[in-house]
């Protein structure tokens, strides 16, 4: 899930046992530490639609084992790359290109004129594929290297933190809803 997760809370509405039929989820989405890119504590998958975020959480809730691997906004952050090797993987200038470089530059053509030519100002050299990291550790979990079973809610009604991702850090809450991402390889 690499977006707003309507989708997701709407076939959980239309089949409930929806849960109990998937292996794993992945989602890019919610912060760990509040530090919002859609609002200030709000992560902007989680922000546009905080109600489908807490059906799809709640469907998941376990007491053990989650099956949401949560990558978050700020484990993003804490993984940039540079743009210099973006056009390396990429097969840009006097790099040879990969079919894989190929396939990489296509599903990221839209992230790289947004974030690279758009916003260039802004963002300088960093380029911070986090959709690719979702579906990195969907594909190969071992990618993981810090992760936490957490219960994992969504704020729906708070005035300045609505859409943000509230986190049972220390465990009152005897069931889990994500595998929170905190680092990757």
């Amino acid at each position: 899930m690499i977006g707003p997760l309507t989708n997701l809370a709407m076939a959980i509405r239309l089949e409930p046992e929806l849960p109990n039929l998937v292996k794993r989820v992945s989602i890019m989405g919610g912060t760990t530490e509040g530090k919002g890119n859609a609002s200030m504590p709000s992560e902007f998958n989680i922000y546009c639609d905080p109600e489908a975020a807490h059906v799809v959480f709640e469907a998941f809730e376990v007491k053990k084992n989650p099956k949401i691997l949560l990558f978050p906004w700020e484990t993003c952050l804490k993984h940039k790359m540079t743009w210099s090797f973006y056009d390396m993987v990429t097969g840009r200038g006097p790099y040879k290109q990969t079919q894989a470089g190929f396939v990489l530059k296509e599903a990221t053509a839209v992230c790289e004129k947004f974030c690279r030519v758009s916003d260039k100002d802004k963002v300088g050299e960093d380029w911070t594929p986090c959709d690719a990291y979702a579906a990195a550790v969907l594909l190969d979990e071992g990618l993981v290297t810090e992760g936490k079973d957490l219960y994992v809610a969504t704020e729906r009604s708070g005035i300045l933190s609505r859409g943000a991702t509230v986190i049972d850090w220390y465990g009152t809450k005897k069931t889990k809803t994500a595998k929170v991402v905190l680092a990757i390889d």
